[in-house]
């Protein structure tokens, strides 16, 4: 976590140990026990080093990005539509 932390992205730190309800938890995210895991928008990095941290945030801030896109094009779409609309009238 020191990782996340030099480069200031922000987290939640879930203790397991010694919570069973937790570690099913942790279980039914990811699969299995071990720790760290992290969780991202329904994106799961389990039993990670630095490496794989790295390509996990590079492919969830692409994810990011391109759901941003999406949105901004839905939104301008139904913004022209409903100028559209107001023409008609």
């Amino acid at each position: 976590m020191r990782y996340l932390d030099k480069h200031k992205i922000a987290y939640g730190k879930i203790d397991v140990r010694g919570d069973k309800a937790a570690i099913e938890k942790l279980e039914r995210v990811s699969g299995q026990a071990r720790t760290p895991t992290l969780v991202w928008n329904g994106d799961v990095l389990a039993d990670f080093g630095i490496d794989e941290l790295e390509e996990f945030l590079v492919s969830v801030a692409r994810l990011t990005i391109d759901r941003l896109r999406s949105l901004t094009n839905r939104v301008e779409q139904e913004f022209r539509n409903s100028c559209r609309a107001v023409e008609l009238d």
